[in-house]
């Protein structure tokens, strides 16, 4: 290309990103169509990013149409395990599967799966990009979601912890409100609740009972 022509493709991002504060249609235009993506796919994230790394790796791989897709997750910095003994083993196991296809080859069983995110909004006015109302989302549907789609990896005797607390039960007189239901659509889409109130702490503590009664 010439000079020209490479001068009329560069952009300068940071204006037209500061722009577009919002997610309007030009950033929908550079968004990833997560349902196009079919190929097998290796996606490792790292607990290191704040949850914005690793909110995007677990997304991608939840929504992305592939039917062959693995997750991993690891510590320290976003690129000591590309070049360790454990990525380099974790990327040859990948590509031998399902470039060289040996019988040896397969997924590793899942020994054990720890559920343990959760989190407290002061109100129930927030919703996932699915439309679920934020708290019931992460503390729950998210468990949930992440353990049946993982439930034929697990190994025989494999161990699931499901991580909840004691605020569910008023007997415990937490410092947070007990629940008022446990109606998984109800506290999926509160809006379709009549009854009042419905703060933060409720959604929060419901969340955790859900979990007890999953267990």
């Amino acid at each position: 290309m010439t000079e020209e022509e490479l001068a009329d493709n560069r952009i300068e991002s940071f204006p037209d990103i500061k722009a577009h504060p919002l997610c309007d249609q030009w950033h929908q235009d550079r968004t990833i169509d997560l349902d196009r993506i079919t190929v097998p796919f290796l996606s490792a994230a790292n607990w290191g990013g704040q949850g914005i790394h690793p909110r995007g790796n677990f997304n991608g791989f939840v929504h992305a149409d592939s039917e062959n897709k693995w997750l991993e997750a690891h510590g320290d910095t976003h690129w000591t395990h590309f070049y360790s003994a454990y990525g380099r083993d974790l990327q040859k196991r990948f590509f031998d599967h399902f470039l060289k296809g040996p019988p040896t080859a397969g997924d590793t069983p899942v020994d054990a799966l720890v559920l343990n995110a959760g989190m407290v909004l002061p109100d129930v006015t927030g919703r996932t990009v699915d439309g679920f109302e934020t708290t019931f989302a992460v503390n729950h549907l998210a468990h949930y979601l992440l353990l049946r789609l993982l439930l034929t990896a697990l190994a025989d005797q494999a161990i699931v912890v499901l991580t909840t607390s004691g605020t569910h039960d008023p007997a415990n007189n937490a410092v947070l409100a007990p629940p008022r239901h446990a109606d998984a659509e109800l506290l999926a889409h509160p809006d379709r609740d009549t009854r009042v109130p419905k703060a933060g702490e409720h959604a929060y503590t419901a969340s955790r009972l859900c979990t007890v009664l999953t267990a």
